[in-house]
């Protein structure tokens, strides 16, 4: 599949296979960049959700990457070009809890679940509680729509997800954005027991 973004033509992903090709080629362009260092990749967004069996489209790969030595700004963006040849755009960050104002979940890093490894590579996916409250944090139609397959498939209470966002709040930067997510979320709870 392709889709368009800024004015080019990119792949989007959707099943668990195009996720594993990704994924095998990330490895592979880890593996140049990085040579025998062992990595940690903790994928979010549409390619965590893919993960968890979600039918939906991304276009980008959204993760956080961890190695034994700090990653140089020049090597994150030479990464981030060889991906792009690839035709893979990517959003990478050492810690994706800064994306927003809404910091993710204290103890997010330790909670992450092992999806695929590949040499010295190995690739995790957020927790769905804290993949959840990810979703959230953005807010947008689609963010909610994976934000209840997650409660459906594995389950998640209202309890639980009250927690974490309390946990969530208690550890974001002041402002108003915590009412704006505060917010979203009184929503979704709201939507959640209409159902």
């Amino acid at each position: 599949m392709s889709g368009k973004k800024m004015g080019r033509t990119v792949r989007t992903f959707s099943t668990k296979k195009d996720l594993e090709k990704v994924l095998n080629t990330f490895a592979n362009v880890l593996d140049e960049i990085f040579p025998k260092q062992e990595i940690e990749v903790i994928l979010l967004g549409g390619l965590a959700m893919i993960s968890y069996g979600a039918n939906c489209r991304t276009l980008d790969i959204d993760c956080e990457l961890h190695g034994k030595t700090n990653f140089l700004l020049k090597q994150m963006q030479m990464l981030n070009q060889r991906l792009r040849n690839y035709n893979l755009p990517a959003d990478i960050g050492e810690d994706v809890s800064c994306w927003s104002m809404i910091n993710l979940p204290p103890g997010y890093q330790e909670r992450k679940k092992l999806f695929l490894k590949k040499g010295l590579i190995s690739f995790y996916v957020l927790h769905p509680l804290d993949l959840l409250i990810s979703k959230l944090r953005i807010g947008r139609n689609q963010d909610f729509e994976d934000a209840k397959y997650l409660v459906r498939k594995f389950g998640l209470k209202k309890n639980e997800i009250k927690e974490m966002v309390r946990q969530t709040i208690n550890v974001s930067p002041k402002s108003t954005e915590i009412l704006r997510f505060k917010k979203v979320v009184q929503f979704f709870l709201k939507e959640l027991e209409s159902k």
